[in-house]
């Protein structure tokens, strides 16, 4: 019976391998679990290596813009796929990211198409549906609050201005005429670095504003830029709006001659060569006067004559009576006229019209009339040609500067204008010294704390996981000592006592030896058994 069971084939798993074999406790189906918790260790590590080795090959990403608008967001992430530039969104504030090595190229690229836009939703917030309950305060401040955003995109269309706000404080509508109120605007430009707003360009927004808005006077428009100036001057009195006027004149008239100046001499010196300051003295008073000048000969305009004749005697005449008839006595001669003859009289009568000639002239002068001018213009040695040191002017070049600098300028002595030419060495400045961003701030720092951290965790898990694992599987070897049976005594010679025999001699076997020997008796044991496992070594092995 026992011979049958021995020769009973060994029961077999589904996999082919005999049930024996991989029952734990066995010193095969040990092993077998030890390779399995190996491979999957192992796995582990890989994929945690692989995770890791992503996570530091990605590059770090920086917010490129904030707070932008669903529309311009869509219009930066396609402009962004367009120049091939990486983009991601933040989850949590909407932001859109690129990488840090990127940031400053994105927004230069952007900033030449024009994007972002900004300026908020105008219009657009009346096309939202409104809910049922809607009050018409609310309607009226969405109203207000769209037409504050269409006047800032109309501002923003000024190349200077980079954004700006609009805050309306509008009149409420009356019945009553004498109870309309005025409404007043004010306006935050943020413009561009190293730009400003000429004033041409300030009275056109602050006109764009009260034109915009019903009710509404240029006067109570008021602009401010981002550092707090008041760019508008409408509530100024006239006599400071008119010395305000006056000084920016001025400095308009001093600023053109030294242009002049130096326009005219770099070519000579070099750019940096010459240094002009002016001080002009200027008239801003204002006359008029009216003058009336009559010709001294008179042209005749009209001439009317009239002449009267009498001729002949002395007719009768008197007072009719008795003296009438009576001869006339010699006192009643005269006039030249005589008793004996007959006379006559005559009368002309001329009058001449004559017409002056009148010349009338009205004089006005202007204001802004340049009284004096002072000049100093400092000119910097003459460059050698052949690059080496520079010479000082002689005073022959002085003098034709001099003679330049009065033609450039208008000079005039009447008038009591003053120049000085001087020539002296310029001390070249110095380069400017560029200061690096700190090691922090550079772009391939977070690269390199990536690179760091991914070799350090690599090292970390080799040490601590995949190391013992590797240990604590691989059998250690060690010697076993095994006792060798003791020798025979050794018989002595005849007639002599027997001899004691020698100390036991110990024999090394090592575990290998050990598990030959292990195998051997299994196989004695069980030959079934054992010729089953060599042939499923076999078919894995196949």
């Amino acid at each position: 019976m026992a011979d049958e069971q021995q020769n009973l084939p060994a029961q077999t798993t589904q996999a082919g391998v005999p049930e024996q074999v991989v029952k734990p406790g066995s010193p095969i189906g040990d092993r077998a679990i030890k390779q399995l918790w190996l491979i999957i260790i192992l796995a582990a590590a890989i994929a945690g290596g692989i995770t890791l080795f992503n996570w530091a090959k990605e590059p770090a990403y920086k917010t490129l813009f904030a707070d932008l608008s669903g529309r311009d967001a869509t219009k930066v992430m396609e402009a962004l796929g367009k120049i091939n530039i990486p983009y991601k969104i933040d989850n949590s504030t909407g932001a859109v990211m690129v990488p840090s090595g990127q940031v400053y190229e994105a927004r230069l690229k952007l900033a030449g198409e024009g994007l972002p836009s900004g300026s908020g939703r105008g219009f657009e917030l009346l096309e939202e549906e409104q809910g049922f309950g809607t009050s018409q305060f609310v309607e009226t401040a969405r109203y207000n609050h769209a037409l504050e955003s269409e006047i800032a995109r109309s501002i923003t269309q000024i190349q200077s201005v980079e954004s700006a706000r609009v805050h309306l404080a509008l009149a409420k509508k009356s019945a009553f005429v004498r109870d309309q109120g005025k409404s007043k605007a004010s306006v935050v430009v943020n413009l561009y670095p190293g730009r400003g707003l000429s004033d041409g360009q300030v009275a056109s927004v602050v006109h764009l504003v009260a034109s915009s808005v019903s009710n509404m006077e240029y006067e109570d428009v008021t602009v401010i830029d981002q550092r707090g100036r008041l760019l508008s001057r409408n509530n100024e009195d006239g006599l400071m709006a008119q010395s305000t006027r006056q000084l920016e004149y001025r400095q308009s008239i001093e600023s053109m001659l030294i242009s002049r100046i130096e326009t005219i001499l770099t070519p000579f010196i070099g750019d940096g060569g010459v240094r002009a300051s002016v001080a002009a003295e200027l008239d801003f008073s204002f006359s008029e006067s009216t003058r009336e000048q009559f010709d001294k000969e008179g042209v005749v305009r009209s001439e009317q004559t009239s002449e009267e004749t009498n001729s002949g005697g002395v007719g009768s005449g008197g007072v009719p009576g008795a003296l009438t008839n009576q001869p006339p006595t010699a006192a009643g001669l005269t006039s030249g006229e005589s008793a004996a003859g007959g006379g006559g009289n005559s009368t002309r009568n001329a009058v001449r019209n004559y017409e002056l000639g009148k010349t009338i002239s009205h004089q006005k002068s202007s204001s802004g009339e340049i009284k004096k001018l002072t000049i100093a213009v400092v000119v910097d040695d003459m460059p050698a040609k052949d690059g080496g040191e520079s010479q000082p002017l002689t005073q022959q070049q002085l003098d034709n500067i001099t003679a330049l600098v009065k033609e450039a300028v208008g000079f005039d002595e009447e008038r009591g204008d003053r120049l000085s030419v001087m020539n002296a060495s310029f001390k070249k400045p110095s380069k400017p010294v560029v200061e690096e961003p700190g090691m922090l701030e550079q772009p391939w720092f977070m690269d390199v704390v990536r690179i760091v951290a991914f070799a350090l965790v690599g090292i970390i898990l080799v040490m601590v996981v995949i190391k013992p694992v590797i240990k604590a599987l691989i059998p250690k070897i060690e010697p076993k000592v095994v006792a060798a049976p003791a020798p025979a005594p050794v018989m002595a010679a005849a007639g002599a006592e027997p001899v004691a025999p020698p100390p036991q001699i110990e024999k090394q076997v090592t575990q290998f030896d050990s598990d030959v020997d292990k195998a051997r008796e299994i196989a004695s044991e069980d030959p079934a058994l054992a010729a089953n496992i060599v042939k499923s070594w076999m078919e894995q092995e196949s």
